[in-house]
């Protein structure tokens, strides 16, 4: 394994591999439990499974999912062929990809406890808080420009945790699905204290990628969006 990941990786680096074929695509997805689950070895379940798998079919393509850490999975589409990752757009990662339309749009929020009476006007009301954040994601590169001092998290379910268990103050996140996490950790559902941002969310992919490919994943995300599959998947 080691040995063909270190040949697969050389490979894309010294740029030897052709355009992608328009049909099958590797889509690397982080753990954002209950909408996708990923085990130790990488198997992706849950309703993401589902939603990708309609999209593929209206495009006309595979789409192959493998779990991995958010910050991982970035890496992996940017340096893999025929790989892409869900992400939001930002200034250093925009020549990185190429950027399907918009999947989602989310909200980037501090998130509080359902408890917490404090009241969070802006990200200077926090500087003096215990703010958490998952590593490798765009939320985290908002606050360092920001200047807030933030405590790095694995994924949202840990956070979520850290915050349940008042470890944290407050938690970076999007608003995808928060809800149905903080149930399946049976913790009330937190509170948006603060939205940083709207934060679309894209399919970023591979430079390799053809344009027939980005064409035809385009077209699977609008045929779903239209068939009303996205629906609900926000947090609200």
């Amino acid at each position: 394994m080691a040995r063909w990941w270190s040949i697969t990786l050389a490979a894309a680096w010294l740029g030897l591999t052709p355009p992608a074929q328009a049909d099958s695509l590797t889509i690397w997805i982080s753990p954002r439990p209950p909408l996708s689950l990923v085990d130790d070895a990488g198997t992706v379940a849950g309703p993401i499974t589902g939603l990708l798998g309609r999209i593929g079919a209206s495009a006309g393509q595979t789409l192959q999912l493998k779990g991995c850490p958010v910050a991982r999975c970035l890496m992996m589409a940017r340096r893999l062929p025929d790989s892409c990752a869900l992400s939001a757009r930002g200034p250093a990662r925009e020549t990185q990809f190429k950027w399907s339309h918009v999947i989602l749009n989310l909200r980037m929020v501090l998130l509080a406890r359902a408890e917490d009476k404090r009241a969070v006007a802006s990200l200077a009301d926090v500087q003096a808080l215990r703010v958490g954040v998952t590593r490798g994601t765009m939320q985290e590169s908002l606050l360092k420009e920001a200047g807030v001092p933030a405590q790095e998290s694995l994924d949202v379910e840990t956070g979520l945790r850290q915050l349940q268990l008042e470890r944290l103050d407050l938690f970076a996140a999007l608003d995808l699905d928060v809800a149905q996490m903080a149930k399946r950790i049976a913790m009330p559902a937190p509170k948006v204290a603060l939205v940083l941002a709207d934060w679309p969310l894209y399919f970023a992919c591979n430079a390799n990628v053809s344009d027939e490919a980005m064409a035809r994943l385009n077209a699977g995300v609008a045929a779903r969006r239209a068939a009303g599959d996205f629906d609900g998947l926000r947090s609200r």
